[in-house]
């Protein structure tokens, strides 16, 4: 029978996660000391321990220091409370293998005791996956700091909410995320909450069942069932409808679902990211984030700095999307190309980034990328020949607005979820703007 050794200084915490382990059939020892640790694995031949992060004598990272030292291999969850999960983090750095946030969540606790006891889920993930190899390149601090956050969170179950403008990358740190998991073998299942029609995101996301609506002539299976035993990322969560939010929060509590116009519970193991590209204290205070909902997704948090906060990642990306997009043929920047990437902001990041050195191989005849290959916004030619922007005089700045939303829309083949993150703005914004301006 395997043992799990609880150490906690609140007697009521022991008792609860006793009683709930031990009806699952473990073996429960428990503690209010750190320093009986030791001790206790060695006399009873602990499994897993359960580690309580706040305690009066010795603290919980003090406690997994002390563990790690004389049993370097025994699984460690650090048992949190709200707040704490920077502290978690750092435990996670230092050899635990989990957390687990107060008030500790029943189903969740068993679901991991039996991961780690019972070796339910023994998929290792690829050695060479990381945040790198899968595209988020930057030697700058925060880039580390950032990679390095994503590799740890990778290691628990935790749901993550990742912030940043439109472009930052926010996917390919979900992506990286989901290929260090133990979930690499499991689906990885996107969805923009911002493209699918609201109507329709509701079916999209938790399916339905034949004849639930008008139109509903079969059965559909939501992207969370199809997740399944992998991982979800909802993009811009803020554009979510608020009852849908609601549903979310259930669906995340209770780790089943209802499809569209069914009654049955089903089931699902997904870990959950979120991602938007809004201010999310601006989003809970204009009531377009629900606070409830925030709260149980904001356990884990990276947060995308935009690339002109970091000007020393300009040239490491410029480089990967030139290897990226070339096709097998050396290219290169001359100097006073590198000068130009380097002295523009960037409002689309890294996405910018990428498509102006994949255009700068339509315009470039030779190896290097020179200067005059550059979009006309950086100084370079536009397809035409010119550097002008085509605004006319006494235009009003509606007409200016109109002008600038048509010619995006065509540089990003009408798709309007291009063109809104193109123009900072949220899909449902854009839209109105199109029907306001009458743009077809």
């Amino acid at each position: 029978m395997n043992k799990i050794l609880i150490i906690d200084d609140e007697l009521s915490q022991r008792e609860l996660l006793c009683a709930v382990l031990e009806k699952d059939g473990y073996s429960c020892v428990s503690t209010p000391d750190g320093n009986d640790s030791v001790d206790l694995i060695g006399q009873h031949g602990i499994s897993l321990v359960l580690l309580d992060m706040r305690m009066p004598k010795l603290d919980g990272l003090e406690t997994l220091d002390l563990i790690r030292k004389h049993f370097s291999q025994l699984p460690v969850v650090m048992v949190t409370a709200h707040g704490d999960v920077k502290t978690a983090v750092d435990a996670m750095k230092r050899g635990a293998v989990d957390f687990i946030e107060k008030p500790v969540d029943i189903t969740r606790l068993r679901n991991l005791a039996n991961s780690l006891l019972n070796n339910t889920n023994p998929a290792t993930p690829p050695e060479q996956a990381s945040a790198e190899s899968m595209g988020f390149i930057g030697v700058s601090k925060v880039a580390e700091d950032i990679r390095e956050l994503c590799k740890v969170s990778a290691k628990s179950n935790a749901t993550i909410l990742i912030t940043g403008e439109s472009g930052t990358g926010k996917e390919v740190i979900a992506r990286a995320t989901h290929a260090m998991s133990t979930r690499a073998a499991g689906p990885f299942v996107a969805i923009n909450c911002a493209a699918v029609p609201e109507q329709l995101l509701e079916s999209e996301i938790f399916g339905h069942e034949k004849g639930a609506f008008t139109g509903a002539v079969a059965r559909k299976i939501g992207r969370f069932e199809t997740a399944n035993g992998g991982t979800i990322l909802l993009d811009e969560i803020a554009e979510m409808r608020s009852d849908l939010q609601s549903k979310l929060l259930r669906v995340l509590q209770e780790r089943s679902l209802e499809r569209v116009g069914g009654t049955a519970s089903i089931p699902v193991d997904v870990r959950v990211i979120a991602a938007t590209n809004t201010n999310v204290e601006e989003a809970l205070v204009e009531g377009t984030l629900r606070e409830d909902l925030f709260y149980r997704l904001n356990v884990l948090r990276i947060a995308i700095p935009p690339l002109r906060e970091r000007p020393e990642d300009i040239l490491p990306l410029a480089c990967h999307f030139l290897t990226k997009h070339g096709a097998g043929k050396p290219r290169r920047l001359t100097q006073a190309t590198i000068k130009k990437l380097n002295s523009y902001d960037w409002p689309g990041n890294a996405r910018e980034l990428e498509n102006t050195i994949e255009r700068s191989f339509l315009f470039a005849k030779g190896q290097d990328i020179l200067p005059e290959h550059l979009p006309p916004q950086l100084g370079g030619r536009s397809s035409e020949g010119t550097n002008e922007t085509g605004v006319r005089p006494g235009w009003s700045l509606q007409e200016v607005e109109r002008d600038l939303i048509i010619k995006t829309l065509r540089v990003n083949n009408n798709n309007r979820t291009l063109t809104a993150r193109a123009l900072g703005m949220s899909r449902r914004s854009l839209q109105m703007k199109i029907k306001k301006f009458e743009i077809s």
